[in-house]
């Protein structure tokens, strides 16, 4: 069996050792970060708070309203249906999604994480569709995509259901949101 011992003596860390490992110090810390100079690791989360009207059988980008978790700002309200990969944060992302609808039998509800642009055939990452359901829970239809995003992308959750009429995306029940995190370079 391994026995850990106490050492007796630490080494003093000096700027000259911190000089020496300087490109190892950078290494860990754009790996664990992103960069050296922000060290929070990249992530967003923005949401609804209210309500949003989708009309029967059309394509509608949520319009978030709330960033939950935005430290690198790339979530701005003068854009809100959309999120910005920004400069150091290009790399592989785990995104996920929800699109939370009430209770109703009729049609389907989906909801697509698009990646530059709004074409929900040729932009999606991720697909979600599921029958109406008109028990009281309703239909929350989630999505997950792991992405390779370079600086500059952006990224929309589009919504759509076919109810024969306009239903509205919830805020209940982990309500409506869109999601990522920087997994590495």
């Amino acid at each position: 069996m391994a026995v850990l011992t106490r050492p007796s003596a630490f080494t003093v860390l000096t700027a000259a050792l911190l000089d020496q490992y300087a490109d190892e110090i950078e290494r860990i810390a754009t790996a664990v970060f992103g960069s050296t100079a922000n060290t929070a690791r990249p992530r967003f989360l923005v949401r609804r708070t209210s309500t949003q009207a989708v009309a029967n059988t059309t394509d509608t980008l949520v319009i978030f309203q709330d960033p939950v978790s935005n430290p690198r700002g790339m979530w701005d309200a003068g854009a809100p249906t959309l999120v910005t990969v920004q400069s150091g944060d290009a790399g592989d992302w785990l995104l996920v999604a929800q699109n939370r609808w009430l209770a109703n039998a009729t049609g389907s509800r989906a909801g697509k994480i698009l990646n530059n642009g709004n074409d929900t055939n040729l932009n999606a990452l991720s697909t979600a569709k599921l029958p109406g359901q008109g028990d009281g829970e309703g239909t929350s239809p989630g999505l997950v995509a792991l992405a390779r995003l370079a600086v500059g992308d952006t990224l929309r959750l589009s919504v759509w259901q076919s109810s024969g009429s306009s239903q509205s995306i919830q805020t209940s029940n982990g309500g409506t949101f869109l999601g990522g995190l920087w997994m590495g370079p």
